[in-house]
Parts: structure tokens; C-alpha cells; sequence
């Protein structure tokens, strides 16, 4: 919403002095272009600004079909000042970003809306409807941010308001946009939200399309939460291999020395960073994890206890 000078007295007496500048303005749903329309005694011109791209200015005396643009010409610079100074006095108010860009559940989201014209001080508010939950608009800036915390759609009209006082209403300018949130499901984004690896209905936590998070609450290493109490959550962990994996805390990540070597998971040297864990020296020693009592290791082979039913002849060195 913007303001102006009355056209009444001048329709009602056409003898009345007219103005010598006219301001002329278009706005897209993407761009926006103002300007001013001059003829005194410097000349005939058309002289206008795009929110996007180079302003242009015709001399229309001799180029009444504006077919030579002006605007970058060095020789045309003083008239190109004064016409610009003349329409920055009139520039409307407008919001100029076409779109709201993508958002998905649990990640980072931040857009500026473009502000063109008007009077600074500027202040941003959502005058109808709500952001999506997790989203908040920055009332200086126009800055909407945030983490989106589930799917859905919302529709919301943004409006800026400037600190100009109208000649008619004597208040400011207003410029009010609608824009589309939309935050695709989870599980249909083509998008890996949980950094699992596994994107949609192959991640484990899908169970279908329409799920609405990826994360799997029956999954230790797959439901966002740091089960063990270790500072690190699912794929993070030392202890998860993989989504799917459960518990977070195997016996190479459960703060328990198991096989009362003096050594404390990780520490210990027969605990490898790789899945499956085992406290083992070689690759001939362990069944993949670290050994409480009765798992010995031998200098050739590796048995366990009869009870598990293997045997060997070579001399056996007890793991301790």
C-alpha cells in the first residue's frame, strides 16, 4: 500500500500547472522495476530501476522508441544522477523474493526476504496464518529461520512496513506477500534426514512413505537419543555400526572392563574401531566383542570352551 498526490484538483481545472515528473512503477511476482518519466528544460526522459539488474535510461527527444539505452553511458551520467535521485523520493514499498526455497524436517532453514523501496526503518511481521512449527521471522531483518520440526504445509502472508509518512494517509508504506511453507514427509523427501545413510523407505525407520520421521524408536543407534549416556548419539556413537544396531553400548563401548585386563573398551588393544568390536589381537582371535571369562587365544588358531565346542592342539595363552 502506498500513497500519492490527488489527481482531482487537476481533472477539475486542466488550466492548473501539471507536474514535470511522473513516477512510473511494475512489480512481478519476482521483480520490480520504478522510475521516472521527465520533460523540462534538460530534456524528454525515461528513466527507470530494476530490483534485478542495470537501470536504463532513454533520451526519448532522440530516441523516442527507446532502442538505446543510457544508463551505463559516462556522457549521460549527470541527467542519469538526477533522475535517480528523483525516483528514489517515490519508490514503492515491495517484497521481491519469488519463492521460499526447500525445508525439510530437522535441518537448518534460513531465507531473507528481499525488501525494495520504501523508508528505512523497516519492520517485518506474518499478518495471516503461521510458519511452520520451529520457524520464527526476525522482525528487523525479514530473516525467517529455523529447524523445522515436522511435515506439513502452511501458507502465511508476510508484510513489511516502512517508516515514510504518506501525503495523503499520513502513515507508512505497507507491503504484504503470500508465500507457501512446505515441509515434505521424512520419509518421501528424497532427502537422508537422519545421516544414516539410508534415505526414505530404505532407511529402517521408514516403514512407509507416509511415515513421518526417519528416525526408528525401537533402534538404540537410529532414534535420535543418547542411550548409553556417552555424549554421542546413533551413528556417532562408537558402538553403532549401523542404523539397526541396538544397543549403543556393545562390550567395546559400555565403560566395563569385561575381561579384567585393566583396560576399559576403546583402551584396551584388542578392541577394534570396526564392527563387529572385538577384544582381539588379530583377526584369529575374538567372536566380536569383548570376552568376559572362558575365551582363550592361541598363537595358531582360536578355540573357545568346550562348551561352545571347539577344540585345538596348539599351545593355548589365556586372554587376561
Amino acid at each position: 500500500m502506498g500513497d500519492g498526490i490527488s489527481l482531482v484538483p487537476l481533472l477539475a481545472d486542466p488550466d492548473l500547472p501539471g507536474r514535470e515528473t511522473t513516477h512510473i512503477a511494475y512489480h512481478k511476482p519476482s521483480i520490480v522495476w520504478s522510475g521516472v518519466r521527465a520533460r523540462d528544460a534538460t530534456g524528454n526522459w525515461k528513466y527507470f530501476e530494476w530490483s534485478s539488474s542495470a537501470p536504463e535510461l532513454y533520451d526519448l527527444a532522440a530516441d523516442p522508441y527507446e532502442e538505446h539505452n543510457r544508463g551505463t553511458d559516462p556522457s549521460y551520467q549527470a541527467i542519469r544522477n538526477e533522475l535517480a535521485a528523483r525516483a528514489a523520493l517515490d519508490r514503492a514499498l515491495a517484497i521481491t523474493t519469488p519463492h521460499v526455497g526447500s525445508l525439510r524436517v530437522g535441518q537448518t532453514y534460513s531465507r531473507s526476504f528481499a525488501r525494495w523501496g520504501g523508508v528505512a526503518p523497516f519492520s517485518w511481521a506474518v499478518v495471516e496464518g503461521e510458519l511452520p512449527e520451529g520457524l520464527v521471522l526476525d522482525p528487523d531483518t525479514g530473516r525467517v529461520s529455523g529447524v523445522p520440526v515436522r511435515s506439513g504445509t502452511s501458507t502465511v502472508m508476510l508484510e513489511v512496513t516502512d517508516s515514510s509518512t504518506g501525503l495523503q494517509s499520513g502513515g507508512p508504506q505497507r507491503y504484504a506477500k503470500v508465500y507457501t511453507f512446505h515441509v515434505p514427509i521424512s520419509c518421501d523427501d528424497a532427502f537422508d534426514n537422519d545421516g544414516d545413510g539410508f534415505v526414505d523407505i530404505a532407511d529402517p525407520g521408514c516403514q512407509s512413505a507416509t511415515d513421518p520421521s526417519e528416525r526408528a524408536a525401537a533402534a538404540h543407534c537410529d532414534d535420535g537419543v543418547d542411550n548409553d549416556g556417552d555424549g554421542t548419539v546413533d551413528l556417532a556413537d562408537p558402538g553403532c555400526p549401523g542404523p539397526v544396531a541396538s544397543p549403543e553400548n556393545p562390550p567395546c563401548d559400555d565403560g566395563v572392563d569385561n575381561d579384567g585386563d585393566g583396560f576399559i573398551d576403546f583402551d584396551d588393544p584388542i578392541c577394534t574401531p570396526t564392527w563387529p568390536y572385538a577384544e582381539r589381537a588379530s583377526r584369529r582371535c575374538g567372536i566380536g566383542a569383548e570376552p568376559a571369562a572362558g575365551l582363550y587365544c592361541w598363537t595358531r588358531r582360536w578355540r573357545v570352551t568346550p562348551a561352545l565346542g571347539r577344540t585345538s592342539s596348539a599351545d593355548p595363552a589365556q586372554e587376561r
